[in-house]
C-alpha cells in the first residue's frame, strides 16, 4: 500500500534534534527551527525545492502509488482471476494513479501538513477496498501495506512510522471480520508471513533509523564545534550570521573579532600543548564575558569571534571589553605548571549599521581589530577613530594587569 508523502514532511529535515549520548554541542549554536519538528525526514538539512517532486521522499512516494496502481491492475488480468469486483479494483487503481499526478505537481508549502496525517489512512483504505475486491484472506493485495510501513519507516520519524505500522496491521487483520475462510489453513498462513514480514520490516527499519538519526546529529554537531575549545567553529559562526540576516533582517546583530598577542611566542616557549592551553583559556574567559544568548566561536589559529544577536553599540562594546579584560585575567597554566600570560585584542562591527552583509561585517570587525593590533593591541576598535592605549602589552612572563577602554564610533 503506498502512502502520500506531503511536501512539509521533507520541509522538516533533521527535526528538532538534540545531541545526547556525551557528545557536547557547539557554544550556544543549534540547527534552524523546523516548522513541524515532530515529522523528521532523513536528508540534506534546509534544502529548498520549488516543487514537491525535487525531493526525494516525494518522488519515491509517487513511485510507491504507481506501483500500487499496475499491481491492482495486474492481479485483475491475471489468468482465472475473479473480475466480480473488477471496477472496484480499477477504481482504486485510477486513484492512486491520479494522486502520484497530482503531488508531483504540488508546491513545496507548509499548508499541506495536514496531508501527511490523511495520506496513510486513505492508503489503507484503498488497501482495503481492493483486498476485498480480490478475494478477501486469500488476496495477494493483503501483501502491499509493506509499502507503506517500510516507507514509512525511513522518511517518517520513530512515533509517526510505528503509528503506520500499526494501522498496517489492523489493516492485514479486517478480512477476519467478514470472510468466512479467513480462518482456513491457507489464508491463516498468509495473515502469519504478513504479520510477521510487517512487524520485523517495520521494527528493524524504525531502530536502524533512529540510530541513523543519532549518528547524523553527532557528526552535524562535530562540523560546527570546534574540538579543542569546545566552542563552535567557523562553519557554525557563519551559518548563524547568515541565519539571523535571512529571519531577521531589520535586527540589529553584533560582532566582536578577538585575536590573541603573542600566542606565537608562546608557543615557542612553551611548545604547542601550552598554546592549547592558551586557547582553552581564553575560550572559557569568552563563554563568561557572553550573554546568554550569545555565540562564541574559534574561527582559526589564535582568532575568536563573539556574535551578539540584538545588541546595541554601547551593549556590542561593553562585552568587547569584558572578553578582554577577561582574557587578560584569565588563569592559563602550560608544561610543567609554568603561568601564562595572555591578553587580547578586538575590532566589532555592528549590523545593519556598519555593514549591509554577513560577509561585509565579518570584514569591518577584521579590519578594526587589524588597527587594534596596529595601534599596541590589548584594546577594543569599535569604529574609524583613534583608541587610546589603557595598558601596555604584557610580557610573556608575568600576568598582564591594568584596564581597557574601548573606544567607539558613530
Amino acid at each position: 500500500m503506498p502512502v502520500l508523502v506531503p511536501v512539509p514532511v521533507l520541509v522538516l529535515v533533521g527535526g528538532r534534534s538534540h545531541v545526547r549520548h556525551g557528545t557536547p554541542a557547539p557554544s550556544r549554536v543549534s540547527p534552524a527551527t523546523p516548522m513541524y519538528p515532530r515529522m523528521r525526514v532523513l536528508s540534506a538539512e534546509s534544502r529548498s525545492a520549488r516543487r514537491a517532486r525535487e525531493l526525494l521522499a516525494v518522488r519515491t512516494a509517487c513511485g510507491a502509488w504507481l506501483a500500487f496502481a499496475a499491481t491492482l491492475l495486474a492481479l485483475i488480468a491475471l489468468p482465472g482471476a475473479d473480475r466480480s469486483h473488477a471496477g472496484a479494483v480499477i477504481a482504486c487503481a485510477g486513484v492512486s494513479v491520479a494522486w502520484a499526478v497530482v503531488i508531483m505537481f504540488l508546491p513545496n508549502s507548509r499548508r499541506l501538513a495536514p496531508l501527511f496525517v490523511l495520506a496513510p489512512l486513505g492508503g489503507l483504505v484503498l488497501c482495503g477496498v481492493a483486498t476485498w475486491a480480490t478475494g478477501g484472506a486469500g488476496s495477494a493485495v493483503r501483501g502491499l501495506p509493506l509499502l507503506t510501513v517500510v516507507y514509512a519507516s525511513w522518511f517518517y520519524d520513530s512515533r509517526a512510522a510505528v503509528r503506520v505500522l500499526a494501522a498496517a496491521v489492523l489493516t492485514t487483520l479486517v478480512p477476519f471480520a467478514y470472510d468466512a475462510h479467513a480462518l482456513d489453513a491457507g489464508p491463516l498462513g498468509w495473515t502469519l508471513v504478513l504479520l510477521t514480514g510487517l512487524l520485523v520490516a517495520g521494527g528493524v527499519m524504525i531502530v536502524a533509523r533512529r540510530e541513523l538519526v543519532r549518528l547524523r546529529d553527532v557528526a552535524r554537531a562535530e562540523a560546527l564545534r570546534d574540538p579543542l575549545t569546545e566552542v563552535a567553529n567557523r562553519r557554525a559562526l557563519v551559518s548563524a550570521l547568515h541565519r539571523h540576516v535571512r529571519t531577521s533582517a531589520r535586527a540589529r546583530m553584533g560582532v566582536v573579532l578577538l585575536d590573541l598577542d603573542g600566542l606565537k611566542a608562546i608557543n615557542t616557549r612553551h611548545g604547542h600543548a601550552g598554546g592549547d592551553a592558551a586557547l582553552v583559556a581564553a575560550a572559557r574567559a569568552l563563554r563568561d564575558a557572553a550573554r546568554g544568548e550569545d555565540v562564541v566561536a574559534r574561527l582559526g589559529g589564535d582568532e575568536f569571534a563573539l556574535l551578539l544577536p540584538g545588541a546595541d553599540r554601547a551593549g556590542l562594546e561593553g562585552v568587547a571589553a569584558r572578553a578582554v579584560e577577561g582574557i587578560a585575567a584569565a588563569t592559563a597554566v602550560g608544561p610543567g605548571d609554568t603561568a601564562l600570560a595572555l591578553s587580547a585584542s578586538a575590532g566589532v562591527a555592528l549590523y545593519p549599521e556598519d555593514a549591509a552583509t554577513p560577509d561585509e561585517l565579518l570584514a569591518v570587525a577584521d579590519a578594526r581589530l587589524a588597527a587594534a593590533k596596529a595601534a599596541g593591541k590589548r584594546r577594543v576598535v569599535a569604529g574609524p577613530m583613534e583608541v587610546v592605549r589603557t595598558a601596555p602589552p604584557p610580557d610573556p612572563a608575568p600576568e598582564p594587569h591594568g584596564g581597557l577602554t574601548a573606544a567607539s564610533g558613530s
